[in-house]
């Protein structure tokens, strides 16, 4: 199984889909993700990437 780029799929994540016969991987999670994007309004992605940043922000500015 090759690293993930994505701190947010962890390789415990894709061991345990494995582990019950799922065929996934990365490239399945990152389309998953740009659906789900793409069914959003502007008005709710721009929400999600204002709630995303704050940590960083503080964590910047800290």
């Amino acid at each position: 199984m090759s690293a993930c780029r994505n701190p947010w799929i962890s390789r415990d994540s894709l061991a345990l889909a494995a582990q019950f016969s799922f065929s996934l991987d990365e490239s399945n999670v990152f389309a998953a993700q740009q659906r789900e994007a793409q069914s959003k309004t502007a008005h709710a992605l721009q929400q999600q990437q204002a709630e995303e940043s704050r940590p960083l922000r503080n964590f910047i500015h800290g």
